[in-house]
Order: C-alpha cells, then structure tokens, then sequence
C-alpha cells in the first residue's frame, strides 16, 4: 500500500472537493504489537475477569487523589486531542471485535478536523460568511446571565457578559434543545473541553483578523501548525518527558517504522497508554472567583462540570451562563498566576468519575472491561518486553491504588492489564510526575508518527504558516495562544473582557 498523497485537511477550496473530511475519509485503529494478539489479558474465566475488573476497577476509585506537578488544562488538552484524532463509537457493551473492521471516525492527523469539520465548503453551517473572503470566520454563540437566584447572578460583571460570544454556537430552538453546532459533539462533553473548543474558534477568528490579506487555507494552517507546536513545545514534554519525545523524534523503534504503512491509531495507545488522563482529573476546582472550593460548599466540585454543557442542560438555562466562564489563569501557566495542578498520573482515579453519578459504575472498570473485552489488549508485561524494557516487579503492583487486588490476585502480578499497568509504571517509577517507559514511549511515538506522516503538519513544512508572537522565540504555548487572542479583545467577535480571565478577579 502507497502512501497518501498531500491533501487538504479535510477542507475543500474553491477549485477543490474535499479529500480529508472526517466523513468522507475516516481513519483505522490497529495494533502496534500485533504479534501479542494472541496473549490477550485474561485469566482464561470470562467470570474472575469480570470480577477482578470490577473490584481493581472499584479499588482504584477508593484511594485518595494526590497533586500531580502538570497544570490542570493539560488534562482537558489532552482530552481535545484525543478527540481530534480518535473516535470509536463501539459500545463497551461488545465483545472483542475484528481490529480490521473498526473504523477511526476521525483523522488519524493532528489537523483539528474536530474544529473545522468537513470545511467550509462541507460544513458551511460552522462558519460565517464574509463578503471579503468567503467563508472563513467561525460561528461563535452568545452566552448569557443567569439571573439573580444563581451565584453571583446579580454581580455587574456577570450581567455586563450577557449577549457576549463565548458559548459554542447552539441549535436553542425554545423546545430544550442545546445541541452544539461543532465539529464534533464530544468537545461539548464537558465545560473545560467545551470552552477550549470555544477559546480555539476565537483563536481562528484572531488570526483571521491578524493576517487580513491571507485565505481561509493559509489562516486554517497557521492555526494548525501553532496548534502543534503547542502540544510538541509543552503537552508532550510534560506527560512524556524530554527524553521520550526527543527519541520519537529521531530514531522511532515502534510505530510507522514501515515507510509503507498509511498512518492509524494503535489500539494500544488509545484503549491504554492515551487514557492517563483518567487519572489526573481532579475532585473539585477553582472555575473561576464565583466557582471555586472557597467560594461555599460544592462550587468548585468536578461534577457541575457535566451539568453546564449542552447535554447538561445548564440548570434550565438554554446558553451557557456568564458566570461559568473560565479563569484560564487556573488552568494553564504563563499567565500571572500559578494555576491549580492536576493529580497525579497514578492509578487512583476520583470518585466523581462514577459513570452516572455517585451510584454508577467506576469509569477505571469501564476502561478495564474495554481492555481485555472489547480490543484484547496484551499484559503490559508483554508489552514491556516486546519493547525491551523491564518488566515492575510484583512489589511496584501491589502498592498504592489497586494494589490490594493484585495483592488477591496474584495472576494480576505476572499479567496486568495494560491500562492499570501504564498507570502504575508512571506511579513506581516517577513519582506520578508523567509517563513511564512503556506508556510515555507509546505516547510521543504516536504523536510524533502522526506529524512525521502529514505532509502538511509543521515537521513537514515548518515554513508554511507565518509565525505568531511569543513569549520564548521558537517556542509556542497555551499562554502564547491566550494572550495572542486577548490582544485582539474589542475586535470582531474578540470580547472586549477578553478570553483569559472575563469575570476578574
């Protein structure tokens, strides 16, 4: 099989159909090991797996959350990502399913085609048409004041945002519906994730404004190319390490080694390694001055992030309220304040990921079930030494979260699942600061074939986009990217309050 030929991304110019649109040319998942599909992670009894899921699954939910050193935002980052380049609807419900047949609803690329869709031409109900230059600014929805019974209803700044573009834009037909109109759903899945999709239209309207002259194609690049040079000058040496991402870089070992080979997602990565996020999501948070843990009881807990998005209904409300807009400040550095840290990349999870409330099902159990049911993932183990790595010795799994399980379950000791065991390997063996071995070098191998395989991503073509301020030349951050769109506050759809911290204070 050749090599795809260059391609437009996913959006379609005026002499173009679209070549890459997340509908017309979906992606594959794949195995990065296919040798150890035959020594999936099981006990051999479809009941004892269960069982041991279930309570190692139950385990890792009970154990108390510990301060990580990463930045709270990475986690959300790290979410939108996944959502920009993963996307299997298959339910947890199913068996193990043929890899050849499962189709990647996403582009396996880093080309936020869950921000642009199919294009302008695809799409044209995400974008604003612009009598200068076609189509090209995004569609950005208005939020609104709550009222005076909500927490600081009445405060003159959460009333002076009302009507103000920060909410996703919105199908409010007056009959309950708050579907957003995106590029993918999921990004309204929660409020971080929801208005960081929403800072990254305004981020795209910014360079728009920025670069006057430049086409739709050339502003859609420059977003793009900054977009990962974030995540390869901040998101991946923070969950992976210098180290890792540098030998991903120059001398790959495991994934696309095979020039041949078109580009795919490794189930290893995404139904394991890539799920470290789990782990570092927090109990409660500082939202914002009006939600944050000292603001009264339950203002800042992790849970309401679920009920202010579309699905969640916003308490009645058909927009997103003003007084929920984030205080970036809290989430990412670089912007004047030391933001709150995520947890810990370990394998305790926060009791608030119950699936369904504080009764349902621990998200860690669904994450075990989809392992060994759903992709029959191999022990990390074997994992370990397919990649020439020691193994964590029976002491290392049986302490911390989870470690009375595999302390009952001495099979666990010599056959972990392959998720807990990226988690427990980042616990062992740095402290929960980021990835180990197995997981970190799964990681940036990914992110860094991805890149080396897109003939437009910024490794490719570094010189095809023009180059935004910052604060370290040949550098590009969250930071760099928030103040850039702050600069434009007052201009077009840049709120005049800015994107960084509206509320104040």
């Amino acid at each position: 099989m050749k090599p795809s030929p260059p391609t437009n991304h996913g959006y379609a110019t005026a002499d173009a159909t679209p070549v890459r649109s997340h509908v017309a040319r979906a992606g594959r998942f794949g195995l990065l090991f296919p040798e150890l599909a035959g020594v999936p992670w099981t006990t051999g009894s479809p009941a004892l797996d269960e069982q041991i899921s279930h309570e190692l699954g139950a385990s890792m939910h009970a154990q108390p959350d510990t301060p990580g050193t990463i930045p709270a935002g990475f986690t959300y980052l790290g979410q939108f990502v996944d959502h920009d380049i993963t996307f299997d609807p298959t339910s947890l419900g199913e068996n193990a399913v043929d890899v050849a047949d499962l189709v990647n609803f996403r582009t396996p690329a880093l080309d936020l085609d869950s921000l642009y869709g199919g294009g302008p031409r695809d799409q044209p109900f995400l974008y604003a048409r612009e009598a200068d230059n076609g189509r090209r600014r995004f569609l950005i929805g208005p939020a609104m004041q709550p009222g005076a019974p909500a927490p600081d209803g009445n405060d003159a700044q959460v009333i002076a945002l009302d009507g103000q573009p920060y909410d996703l834009p919105r199908a409010c037909d007056g009959a309950g519906n708050r579907t957003a109109i995106i590029g993918d759903r999921r990004n309204d899945e929660n409020l971080i994730v929801a208005q960081l999709h929403r800072t990254l239209l305004h981020f795209h309207n910014a360079v728009a404004l920025h670069f006057p002259d430049l086409p739709f194609e050339a502003v859609r690049t420059t977003v793009i190319h900054h977009y990962q040079r974030i995540l390869l000058d901040e998101f991946l040496p923070l969950v992976v390490g210098a180290d890792a991402l540098d030998a991903a870089l120059t001398a790959p070992r495991f994934y696309l080694t095979d020039p041949t080979r078109e580009p795919f997602i490794p189930l290893e990565f995404s139904g394991a390694a890539y799920r470290f996020g789990h782990s570092m999501v927090r109990s409660d948070y500082v939202f914002n001055r009006v939600f944050n843990p000292a603001a009264g009881p339950g203002r800042g807990d992790f849970q309401l992030a679920f009920t202010f998005t579309g699905d969640g209904g916003f308490f009645g409300l058909p927009r997103y309220p003003t007084n929920w807009l984030l205080d970036w400040r809290q989430f990412f550095p670089g912007l004047g304040v030391a933001p709150q840290p995520a947890m810990a990349i370990d394998a305790s999870l926060s009791p608030r990921l119950l699936i369904g409330g504080p009764n349902g099902a621990p998200l860690a159990r669904l994450n075990l079930i989809r392992g060994f049911r759903h992709y029959r993932l191999p022990p990390g183990q074997a994992v370990a030494a397919r990649m020439g790595l020691p193994a964590l010795t029976p002491d290392q799994l049986q302490t911390g979260a989870g470690g009375d399980v595999v302390t009952r379950f001495p099979s666990l000791q010599r056959s972990t699942p392959l998720w807990f065991y990226v988690l427990k390997e980042a616990e062992a063996l740095t402290g929960g600061a980021r990835l180990g071995p197995v997981g970190g070098t799964i990681v940036a191998e990914v992110f860094a074939g991805l890149l080396r395989r897109d003939p437009e991503s910024v490794l490719v073509q570094p010189q095809a986009a023009p180059r935004l301020p910052s604060d370290a030349p040949g550098r590009f951050t969250m930071a760099d990217l928030l103040r850039f769109v702050e600069s434009k506050k007052g201009q077009g759809d840049i709120p005049a309050a800015g994107v960084i911290n509206p509320l104040g204070g």
